[in-house]
């Protein structure tokens, strides 16, 4: 019967062998014993863990260059403690082998059935019942996953929808805001400046770490005995970690409650089913092995919370449920490939599919993949760390916060006035204003603001702008509102995403409303002209006229320009005329003003602070490639002299010698002469001098023979 022979360590497997016997008994010595050095244990760390830390490294280092204000950085805590807690939960589940889908939705339950009975006397009643709430949902998929054959995730989605319906109707039937003093100071103390909510998360991981611990609750992927399998999957461990799971999702809902965020939101914004699974999955956890522990709950929980905080802050439209499936999908599909050592990792580079245990078996085209060189490595991961850090960057210069405008660019002397300020002083790029800021623009001087919907606006020399309104609505409504007393202003205003929002330019001649589109706006103390490049505007003409008592009298008069049209306005009603077409040199004039300011837009990312967050990011990119490259796989111990002299000798081998060995057999009689083994140079050499005795080898090989046998001069 043929023999398998295993391309790592030679031994021979029977036919049909996917696994190297002896490969997978040693196996399990990649765990580090006590005393072992830093090599040994980075070689046993798996490859999740790497990426699970590298990921949440780089996630806090973008929070933190968005700048978070104080608030924030608590709404974001309080959110990291909430999902870390439900996290916890979906953990237990998953080392039993089993998926928890409910955990963020019956959080959601508890925290409303505690609203409604903190309007019992005490908050005993409230946390009571948030807690059996919690309970009576982990008992009852404790007890389906434990003693039937339902799949777990099909019956935990039934608990899901259950719970999200009951939280539905108890917020359209009853005022679900916490009006217990005490339960709502529970909510907003804090101790050594954190919030009361944030201590309940390390309260948590202690418990499930000591749970942990226990050898009749250890997770299966640590056990590797078909008893202690047997053991952890027995129905009441499994019935154990659904009910502590359930529990965490009542004090979950407690904080929610507590804390007054919306009773169907687990995580601060809306109720996703796969946010808890999502952050256990990307911290490393693995239901199909049964892996996880406290650290691959919190640094999934923290890479989650964190990751959507930057989609949502920056404007990308793939925070909540788009990412939360994004990461689930990607975490199941690669579960095999992540939860491999480093060890494992290089057998999978190349292609030593018998050295990999059964778990960790992967599609035999993975294992056919070119093996990369470091330089390549280095640079690929280079270049796609500077463009992940680019695209980033984009959003960061270009992020401008909700009933807000932002300062991009700037050229010469541009001062702004704050509301409640009696002077101007000198603006800055990325200086943020609100309503009732006025910017005022020197002679030979220019500025660029953008706005959080990302319309454009560009004020020139001589111009005094003042933003009057500001404002954002929750269900979409913008509302902007700018006065220019003179100057010169073009505007890109983008599509407005409700019918009732609006986008004013006021002046005293002329006050010009848009809906998506693009014109060059100027007003004089006798005159106000807009032209339209594209989309339409409504203009509206005022002016003054004299009634039957001589008395001042305004009047308004509306009209609506189209692409390619402008207006002249006039400070008398007779001065004025109607819309005229813009010659065709004007509306390049106008384009090629739009462009310079586009370009100029994009200058921000030679700014200062970009540059210093670029520079930042690159050493962090080459100093985790370092790392990674230099101690993330066990170093390949060089061989020795001997073992490199006996594979010289055998690539010789057995067979005739000609001529053109004399180089080769010279090399190898120096190894033998170095090792001490003068039989075997002896040998080499008199092999020289019989197929080559004319040749410079011939002549060497002559002259160490009669040395080594004592009739020539001793070498040196």
């Amino acid at each position: 019967m043929t023999k398998i022979r295993c391309q790592q360590c030679g031994h021979e497997n029977p036919a049909g062998a996917r696994v190297c016997e002896q490969c997978y008994r040693r196996l399990p010595r990649l765990r580090p014993a006590r005393g072992a050095g830093l090599l040994d244990r980075l070689s046993a760390v798996p490859l999740v863990d790497v990426l699970a830390v590298g990921l949440t490294i780089i996630l806090v280092i973008l929070t933190l260059f968005t700048r978070p204000g104080a608030a924030e950085l608590r709404e974001l805590v309080v959110q990291f403690s909430i999902l870390g807690l439900l996290t916890l939960g979906c953990t237990l589940a998953l080392t039993k082998g089993h998926y928890d889908l409910s955990s963020a939705p019956v959080a959601g339950l508890a925290a409303g059935c505690a609203v409604l009975a903190s309007s019992i006397p005490g908050t005993a009643p409230a946390i009571l019942v948030a807690l059996l709430v919690g309970a009576v949902a982990g008992l009852l998929n404790g007890i389906i996953a434990a003693w039937t054959r339902i799949h777990t995730v099909l019956f935990s989605i039934l608990v899901a929808a259950v719970a999200m319906e009951l939280t539905d109707y108890m917020a359209h039937h009853h005022y679900l805001i916490v009006t217990d003093p005490f339960f709502q100071a529970i909510g907003e103390a804090e101790v050594l400046g954190l919030p009361v909510a944030v201590l309940m998360l390390p309260a948590a991981a202690l418990g499930a770490f000591w749970l942990w611990r226990q050898q009749g609750f250890w997770p299966l992927a640590s056990v590797s005995n078909r008893r202690w399998v047997s053991s952890l999957t027995q129905p009441r461990v499994i019935l154990w970690a659904f009910v502590l799971s359930g529990l965490l999702s009542g004090i979950a809902g407690l904080l929610i409650a507590a804390s007054a965020l919306p009773v169907t939101s687990p995580i601060g914004h809306n109720t996703w089913i796969l946010a808890p699974l999502a952050a256990a999955l990307l911290g490393g956890g693995s239901g199909a092995i049964g892996r996880g522990g406290v650290r691959s709950a919190l640094l999934g929980a923290a890479s989650l919370a964190l990751l959507n905080g930057i989609l949502r802050r920056f404007g990308i439209p793939l925070a909540g449920a788009p990412c939360e499936g994004i990461v689930v999908a990607g975490a199941l599909l690669g579960d095999r490939m992540l939860t491999l050592t480093w060890h494992e990792f290089q057998q999978l580079r190349i292609g030593n599919v018998l050295a990999l245990p059964e778990t960790h078996r992967l599609p035999r085209v993975l294992f056919a993949l070119p093996r990369l060189s470091k330089p390549v490595l280095i640079v690929g991961l280079l270049l796609t760390s500077i463009a992940t850090y680019a695209y980033v960057g984009y959003y960061v210069v270009a992020y401008v916060p909700e009933n807000s405008a932002v300062i991009t660019t700037i050229s010469g002397l541009v001062e702004v006035r704050r509301e409640g300020a009696t002077g101007f002083e000198q603006a800055h790029v990325g200086d943020i204003l609100h309503a009732g800021h006025t910017l005022k623009v020197s002679m030979v001087s220019v500025a660029t603001l953008r706005f959080s919907d990302g319309s454009r606006v560009k004020i020139h020399a001589n111009t005094t702008l003042t933003l009057s309104t500001l404002k954002e609505e929750p269900e979409g409504k913008r509302t902007t509102e700018m006065y220019m007393r003179r100057g010169v202003l073009w505007a890109k205003v983008r599509k407005p995403p409700t019918a009732d929002s609006s986008f004013v330019v006021d002046s005293p001649l002329l006050t010009v409303g848009v809906r998506g589109t693009e014109f060059l706006m100027r007003v004089t103390r006798t005159r106000a002209s807009v032209e339209v490049v594209s989309g339409q505007v409504e203009a509206t003409r005022k002016w003054f006229e004299l009634d039957i008592n001589r008395q001042r009298v305004p009047r308004e008069e509306r009209r609506r320009l189209r692409f390619g049209e402008g207006m002249i306005i006039g400070a008398r009603r007779g001065v004025s005329g109607p819309p005229t077409p813009l010659s065709p040199e004007r509306r390049q004039a106008i384009r090629e003003l739009a462009e310079k300011t586009r370009v100029e837009l994009l200058s921000a990312f030679r700014q200062v602070e970009f540059l210093r967050g670029l520079f930042a990011w690159i050493v962090l990119v080459l100093l985790l490639i370092y790392v990674i490259v230099t101690y993330g796989a066990p170093e390949v111990r060089a061989p020795t002299l001997r073992e490199m002299t006996a594979a010289a000798a055998a690539r010789m081998g057995p067979r005739a010698r000609t001529a053109a060995d004399s180089a080769s057999a010279a090399a190898l009689a120096q190894m033998y002469l170095q090792l001490g083994d003068t039989a075997g140079a002896v040998a080499e050499l008199e092999t020289i001098v019989e197929v080559d005795p004319d040749s410079e080898y011939g002549q060497w090989a002559q002259e160490t023979l009669n040395r080594l046998r004592g009739t020539g001069p001793r070498p040196g």
